[in-house]
């Protein structure tokens, strides 16, 4: 995967004039579902959408949600296949219109269950309880560039990216990071090689000491990135535990580019 020239992130984005929340005192878990191919999303401001009241849930609470359709007895689990060629675009997730972020606030911003060629570009991502960003089974061919992602993981998952699964070609590109509770970027027993390149990666780890971008996994590439004021390490490689889905347990084998403290 070539490494273009530098993305800048779209911080002037004007507000959305469309705004999808639930009423006040409602609890709805999410503000979108997408279950079909080629999808898009522009232009809307998504926020307040949640799950406190709940234990567990079937589908997770965010403002979008990307995943399969439920199986039935006629589709079972095996027959169901992930939404391809979804857009995410142009959007302020977990804020509304006016930039004031809702009490309570979102708990995800973008989930994706499964999900190929998944895009993620130009919106701004703030003020979620959790991660602004998370994978969990599949979500190949994952494109998140141009972003601004700020503010995230103050009362769940602390970071701003988080990928787990199947992320087999993923690239994170020209995306401004900053003031999230945890860290930038964390992948954990992925499956498949990421490049992260040319982001803004600045005052992250605000509740702890934490490295900006943390890696598990084989052959991913971390080039031209801009990381400061970080609470920990800028970047951490580290082994998969011994019951990742991972070929082996050895050290990671990842190649870490320039990056600016």
């Amino acid at each position: 995967m070539s490494i273009p020239d530098r993305i800048t992130p779209d911080t002037s984005l004007p507000p959305p004039i469309v705004a999808i929340a639930p009423t006040p005192q409602t609890q709805i878990l999410r503000g979108l579902t997408i279950l079909a191919d080629r999808v898009t999303i522009r232009g809307l401001s998504v926020y307040g959408f949640q799950g406190r009241d709940r234990e567990t849930a079937s589908l997770p609470p965010a403002d979008i949600w990307i995943g399969d359709r439920l199986p039935t007895r006629h589709r079972p689990p095996s027959k169901t296949l992930p939404p391809e060629g979804v857009v995410i675009e142009q959007n302020w997730l977990g804020i509304a219109p006016t930039g004031v972020a809702p009490n309570p606030a979102s708990a995800f911003g973008v989930w994706i269950t499964r999900g190929r060629g998944t895009q993620i570009r130009g919106n701004r991502i703030a003020a979620h309880q959790s991660s602004g960003i998370f994978t969990l089974a599949e979500a190949e061919n994952l494109q998140i560039s141009a972003n601004l992602i700020e503010g995230n993981g103050f009362t769940g998952m602390p970071d701003a990216i988080r990928l787990e699964g199947q992320i087999q070609n993923t690239a994170i590109s020209g995306n401004l990071i900053r003031g999230n509770a945890g860290s930038a970027i964390y992948l954990f027993k992925p499956v498949g090689a990421v490049d992260i390149h040319h982001n803004q990666i600045t005052g992250n780890g605000k509740q702890g000491p934490t490295a900006a971008i943390y890696l598990m996994g084989n052959d991913h590439r971390v080039m031209a990135n801009e990381i400061t004021d970080q609470s920990g390490a800028g970047v951490v490689v580290t082994a998969a535990p011994p019951e990742s889905p991972q070929p082996d347990s050895r050290q990671s084998l990842c190649t870490v580019g320039r990056a600016e403290y």
